[in-house]
């Protein structure tokens, strides 16, 4: 069964409710209860204590302790000129705690309940099956039993007990008591119905924010990222989930352009090696051009640069899917370097290019490398100053060591780039110059592979304006790679 999180929201919040209701009227009804049992025990005792202190005043009257010995009046006697003493603020039948003016309030007849013992403990008056005194046959009294010694000038005559109350249902405290409970039970309805209320508003505004998450999360998965009414909230999880969904599309936004901006560079960059292949043959076999040296070793110049642009999207694609797999060894950077500037230079001989290579700091020592990929690194660094640089020109390679790690600097001469180039000569097949890129021969991902092998060495690679008036490239690489 499938259920909104507007009803469940609203169910349990509900439930709570419900629940504290029942607990609190429970509560209630039991401190009720108990209190107004209380406060009658409490009541007949003062009562019992009011008739004890008028049987004395009342004894003392017809003679004292001495009359009483002659036999001048009985216990029953003065205890029956008594009568029941009154209650004021008693409850009155109706309902009402305040009698008129002038009439007394009615008195509550207790002598049903009044149990009377000589001084042996005989029975004189009250019920047949009177309660078992304490002192008479050293047993404890049962519960809620008040009794009270009678004495007149000091000795004990007799004793009075008075059992405790039977509840019937149509007396006024159990009235009370009824009324009491009834009232309660309303408030608690009253009290849950205004808890209903807050807890639908709440259901509503959950169910209306999962509903926006649902809808902005449906359209982001069938590759809308550019619609987005992202609206503040102020539960603060919500409106996290929100800004975070609104990163995550505008993320994939970037991406989504991206890839097809690389689609598109890709399919250009291919078809222009192809257009020149498939010219060249077809002149061939047209007879427009004869078959000799020339004109393979162009084919295979242009056989050369596809290669290149396949092998260099087929390194980044892996790089980015699996991940590059580097086998790191202790290597000689110095000598890493100075091999790559060598190679540079014999490549370059004839173009009019010098290089030199300084190195500084408190000795190079050795690095946890892995050299083929460094290899490749400065190729492609030092090729794509070599192509770039006018002739007649300089390219400067300075290895730096540093306390926890190595820097590796290449500068050249003139042209320079644009600053507004510099923050993207890494990405994939860009080029701040498309035609004169294409015309020496570039892929326009030499720069791409180099920011992925130093990212796969736990390094950093940025580019800058070289006081050499061109481009220079800073390599920041630690001794010893942390993947």
């Amino acid at each position: 069964m499938r259920v909104r999180i507007g009803t469940i929201v609203f169910a349990g919040s509900a439930l709570s409710a419900l629940l504290g209701a029942v607990a609190m009227g429970l509560a209630m009804w039991i401190a009720q209860r108990e209190g107004f049992s209380h406060y009658l025990a409490t009541r007949d005792a003062e009562r019992l204590d009011q008739l004890v202190r008028r049987f004395d005043e009342e004894a003392v009257a017809r003679g004292g302790i001495a009359a009483f010995r002659a036999g001048r009046f009985t216990l029953g006697e003065a205890f029956g000129a008594l009568g029941p003493p009154p209650i004021t603020g008693h409850v009155s039948p109706e309902g009402d705690r305040s009698p008129p003016r002038g009439r007394p309030p009615p008195s509550e007849d207790i002598g049903g309940r009044l149990v009377l013992f000589d001084a042996s403990g005989e029975r004189l008056s009250g019920p047949e099956r009177p309660p078992v005194l304490p002192g008479m046959d050293g047993r404890p009294p049962p519960p809620r039993i008040e009794h009270r010694t009678l004495t007149v000038e000091g000795v004990q005559v007799g004793t009075i007990a008075m059992l405790p109350r039977v509840p019937a249902n149509g007396d006024v405290e159990a009235r009370f008591l009824q009324s009491q409970v009834r009232y309660g039970l309303l408030a608690l309805l009253v009290v849950v119905l205004l808890c209903l209320y807050p807890s639908w508003l709440v259901g509503r505004a959950g169910a209306r924010a999962a509903g926006r998450f649902a809808r902005r999360t449906a359209a982001i998965a069938a590759g809308d990222y550019y619609r987005y009414d992202r609206k503040p909230s102020f539960v603060v999880e919500l409106d996290a989930v929100g800004l975070d969904l609104s990163r995550m599309a505008g993320s994939l936004q970037r991406m989504e352009s991206a890839r097809r901006r690389w689609l598109a560079e890709i399919a250009h960059e291919l078809r222009t090696p192809l257009a020149v292949l498939r010219g060249e043959i077809e002149a061939l076999r047209d007879g427009i051009r004869q078959p000799g040296r020339a004109e393979i070793d162009s084919l295979l110049a242009e056989a050369g640069s596809l290669g290149r642009l396949v092998d260099d999207l087929h390194f980044l694609s892996v790089s980015e899917l699996e991940g590059m797999a580097c086998h790191f060894e202790q290597v000689d950077p110095a000598e890493i370097c100075g091999l790559a500037l060598r190679r540079a230079q014999i490549l370059s001989k004839a173009e009019g290019l010098s290089f030199a290579l300084s190195v500084s700091g408190n000795g190079v020592g050795t690095a946890w490398w892995d050299r083929d990929r460094i290899d490749q690194l400065l190729a492609n660094l030092l090729a794509n100053a070599c192509r770039y640089t006018d002739r007649p020109g300089k390219i400067e390679m300075l290895l730096h060591a540093e306390h926890d790690g190595l820097r590796i600097v290449i500068d050249d001469t003139p042209p320079g780039v644009d600053p507004a180039h510099l923050p993207h000569l890494f990405e994939p097949l860009y080029r701040a110059d498309p035609s004169r890129s294409r015309a020496s021969g570039g892929s326009g991902l030499g720069l791409s592979v180099c920011a992925t092998i130093v990212e796969a060495h736990g390094g950093a690679i940025a580019a800058g304006s070289s006081p050499l008036g061109g481009l220079r490239v800073t390599v920041d690489l630690p001794r010893r790679s942390a993947a």
